[in-house]
């Protein structure tokens, strides 16, 4: 059990005997003694953080199979670090890689493979103190199949996104960032793919393979946008592939960004 897990462990478990020992009538206890108690335990606790100065954030390797699924569902909930995702998974694999701070939960319903990533609880509460600070960044490098259709979905925080979906069959695509940087290939055989992206103070940049056909609309506040328009001509209030109705491979993209740059090509 690692020093932070004992030092809340038994923070809370002072604090709730002393509760329940007051509100029992067995022991006279001014309960507003407790936050003063809090601070000096957490000052005690950052001095001995700086003499014992914690090591890298562990890094898992995790393979998930890929059993009879023949399509999934795959939802990321991350906070701040770097995220990369690829479709170099091996065959029989629904996804491989690494990670560190990250907590998974995965079922089957029929054919479809249910999988949700969401970084561990006890990391997130852990890195809001500063001696905690030096513990590394979290990052996640993983890998999915590229043989079945996926519904991807991301929700991160002040991270840094690479998301090569270049070989993958990614038919739904959702993101939604905070401040962040994002980096996209789109799939480029996936024959439809749906892509709506939102974010705050962010940047993207996105790629769509040669081949594919692109219809996209841009709703942004304050920043640039760069939309490469030989390939995607101006169509109304948006941008389209000339071919976009007969193409086999095609995008429907749509963004709403707040203060950002964006740029596709």
């Amino acid at each position: 059990m690692s020093r932070d897990n004992i030092f809340w462990g038994v923070v809370l478990l002072v604090a709730g005997s002393l509760f329940l020992a007051s509100n029992l009538g067995y022991l006279a206890f001014n309960l507003n003694l407790l936050w003063p108690l809090f601070i000096i335990a957490l000052g005690l606790y950052i001095l001995l953080g700086r003499v014992s100065q914690p090591g890298e954030i562990e890094t898992k390797q995790v393979t998930l199979p890929l059993d009879k699924a023949k399509e999934a569902s795959i939802h990321l909930e991350y906070g701040a670090g770097s995220l990369r995702i690829s479709g170099a998974a091996a065959k029989g694999q629904l996804l491989a890689g690494e990670f560190n701070a990250m907590q998974l939960s995965s079922r089957q319903e029929g054919s479809k493979a249910k999988v949700k990533l969401h970084t561990a609880v006890e990391e997130t509460f852990l890195m809001v103190f500063p001696w905690n600070w030096n513990r590394g960044r979290r990052s996640w490098d993983f890998s999915l199949n590229p043989n079945i259709p996926i519904k991807l979905k991301v929700e991160s925080g002040a991270s840094e996104n690479k998301l090569d979906l270049s070989e993958l069959q990614v038919v739904d695509l959702d993101i939604d960032t905070g401040a962040s940087s994002t980096t996209i290939i789109m799939p480029k055989k996936a024959g439809h793919t749906k892509a709506d992206i939102s974010g705050g103070a962010a940047s993207f940049d996105i790629t769509i393979p040669k081949g594919v056909a692109a219809k996209i609309r841009v709703d942004s506040g304050l920043g640039s946008i760069s939309v490469d328009e030989d390939r995607f001509p101006r169509v109304g209030k948006g941008y389209q592939s000339a071919n976009y109705e007969k193409a086999a491979n095609t995008l429907d993209l749509r963004l709403e960004i707040g203060v950002s740059s964006i740029k596709i090509r």
